[in-house]
């Protein structure tokens, strides 16, 4: 069964931040910032081929999308960090398809915020 959700919840981080609107807005500013340099990163670890590197980004990235109530992309990112681990060069193409997927979610998210 594939998941469905609201692009953006911000529930999560409302409940985690006891909804200190000020708290919230940094929080996303920080979230916006290291997850479109960490997606640039990942995106140059998996063309590099240095896919032990990029598994480590994508492991950081399932964490910050718990915050955004986003489970396409937490489903998304989990599935890319265990191609990246399991490493193998037979994977990359499925690797850079699922990559850019994610990127595609990642940049749609970043603008409904």
């Amino acid at each position: 069964m594939q998941p469905t959700t609201t692009i953006v919840n911000l529930n999560p981080l409302r409940k985690l931040l006891r909804d200190n609107k000020s708290a919230i807005k940094k929080a996303l500013e920080l979230f916006v910032e290291t997850t479109v340099e960490d997606m640039k990163l990942m995106g140059q670890y998996i063309n590099d081929k240095k896919m032990l590197e990029a598994s480590m980004i994508a492991h950081t990235l399932k964490s910050r999308f718990v915050y955004l109530g986003n489970e396409d992309a937490i489903v998304n990112v989990v599935t890319l960090e265990g191609l990246l681990k399991d490493g193998r060069s037979v994977c990359y193409p499925e690797t850079q398809n699922l990559f850019e997927k994610l990127n595609r979610m990642i940049d749609f998210c970043l603008r409904e915020l």
